[in-house]
């Protein structure tokens, strides 16, 4: 594809190809707006692309396919966003959604998490009797509140309110349970006097948007438990099907796509936005900009052109969230006998360990199985990686000798945690590549490799900014994962537009 942009005025430029942009992107062209879409990368989604390696291993060559970070994707049931969105792109006849079985892992234990409301609080009261009466109690509150903000009354797309008079009505309309929204949930909890086991059973699934349970308010939590309620998905054929799908559904609709190019900053003229400036010069003038992008390095830009004022400083003043480890590992085995999905604690730290190809097989070689490790790091832990938190991709640093040694350091380490659930994973490897925060670094050009956006509590931001024409979707209007970005995009979208999508 030919990365150079031809001087020209857009509708609107979306800056980044993750989910966020490419589903305002995918969604205004359809009501007859000009897009261009601005990527760094290689390739569209993100976080949420797939890689193929191959090696060999006893002479025979053998297929790997790996996902970058998105595995269980939320928001696919008949009313879920992601379940709109793609029915009304018209993608949903190209996406098969294979359903993830989940399990936690501790104490040695391996306990599989029930699907369904219900059956998951009667297996809480199974574990924790002691604990019975707040267990009750305590769902139930979380139960009311995912009503109250995820659901419609007459089955639309859930659209979050983007001002302060929105989350009053919210309130309003929901008095009983009002109250908690804002609480932060482990307050909620002790009011409800569960133990520490119990609550973190309960919290399982905090993971998936932060490693800071006690930062997260009930209404940051309980949108994960639309996982328990409705279940999530694998898209058949890897988590970069669905960008990809996206991508074309824009091309195909007359919008562009350009990789390889970095936006250096918005271009701001008295006021209003006027398009991007890329690093290599050249500009792209737009009436709009959705910026899909970190909003710390967007407050930079902004202030390095004197633009923003106080909003642009606290942009540039937030702290990131957290970035991660990812170890990938190719393995020998025809079965693995696990749930594809475990969430492992092991001497006081959290995992996520993910197999795809348990429930896609084209992920790996007949006789062979995928295993991506996941661990959670604080900016703190992060920052050491980086010799220039500056450079998108460091050549130089990740083909040197000290960054080469640290990751087989930690790929032994992590091994030893999986071999808690996989006692023979050592002897079972045959490919084995680690993603540090530099990788996701590259991936996102996000702060400290950031893989969540901003840290809890979330909503920092709505979809209009005090620059007019300038927009943001992503994580840092209602928090990280798949199903809040799209939601954000949605809303991003509606805002340009004026008037409803879907």
């Amino acid at each position: 594809m030919n990365n150079k942009i031809a001087p020209g005025t857009y509708d609107v430029a979306m800056v980044g190809a993750g989910m966020a942009s490419l589903t305002s992107a995918a969604l205004l062209p359809r009501a007859g707006h000009r897009v261009v879409v601005c990527e760094q990368y290689s390739k569209p989604g993100g976080f949420c692309h797939h890689w193929d390696t191959t090696v060999q291993h006893q002479g025979k060559t053998l297929h790997f396919r790996f996902d970058a970070g998105v595995h269980d994707f939320s928001g696919i049931q008949q009313g879920g966003c992601v379940h709109d969105v793609t029915r009304h792109l018209g993608l949903q006849s190209q996406l098969q959604w294979m359903g993830l079985a989940h399990a936690q892992h501790r104490h040695g234990l391996l306990r599989p998490v029930p699907r369904g409301w219900t059956p998951w609080v009667q297996s809480l009261l199974q574990q924790y009797p002691a604990d019975g009466p707040g267990i009750r109690a305590a769902c139930q509150v979380l139960q009311q509140v995912y009503n109250a903000i995820m659901t419609t009354p007459d089955g639309s797309v859930l659209r979050p309110p983007q001002t302060w008079l929105g989350h009053m009505r919210i309130a309003a309309r929901h008095w009983r349970v009002a109250r908690y929204l804002t609480m932060p949930i482990m307050d909620m909890l002790k009011a409800h006097q569960l133990s520490p086991e119990a609550s973190r059973a309960l919290l399982s699934l905090h993971g998936y948007v932060t490693h800071l349970p006690e930062a997260l308010r009930v209404m940051d939590y309980v949108p994960l438990l639309g996982y328990i309620m409705h279940g999530g998905g694998y898209p058949l054929g890897g988590s970069g099907v669905v960008s990809q799908l996206f991508a074309d559904s824009i091309a195909l609709d007359g919008g562009e796509l350009r990789y390889g190019v970095t936006v250096q900053a918005p271009v701001i003229e008295r006021g209003r936005v006027r398009g991007l400036r890329l690093t290599n010069g050249e500009s792209v003038m737009a009436k709009h900009v959705v910026y899909g992008g970190d909003t710390i390095a967007l407050g930079r830009q902004l202030l390095a052109q004197g633009c923003g004022s106080g909003w642009a400083k606290r942009l540039a003043a937030q702290t990131p969230a957290n970035s991660m480890l990812m170890l990938h590992l190719g393995l020998v085995g025809d079965r693995l006998d696990l749930p594809p999905v475990i969430h492992l604690e092991h001497r006081g730290a959290g995992y996520e360990l993910v197999s795809p190809s348990m429930i896609d097989p084209s992920a790996a070689s007949p006789g062979y199985h995928t295993l991506e490790v996941m661990q959670l790091l604080t900016p703190a832990q992060a920052a050491p990686w980086f010799a220039d938190a500056e450079q998108v991709n460091p050549v130089e640093q990740r083909h040197g000798a000290e960054y080469l040694q640290t990751k087989r350091e930690h790929t032994e380490r992590l091994l030893g945690v999986v071999s808690a659930v996989i006692p023979d994973v050592a002897e079972r490897v045959v490919c084995a590549e680690l993603g540090t925060p530099i990788t996701f670094r590259r991936y996102g050009m996000s702060t400290l490799g950031t893989v969540y956006g901003l840290p809890p509590p979330f909503g920092h931001h709505a979809s209009r900014t005090p620059i007019n024409g300038l927009y943001l979707a992503g994580s840092a209007n209602l928090g990280p994962g798949v199903e809040a970005v799209v939601l954000s995009a949605i809303a991003a979208a509606e805002a340009v537009h004026g008037a409803p999508l879907l």
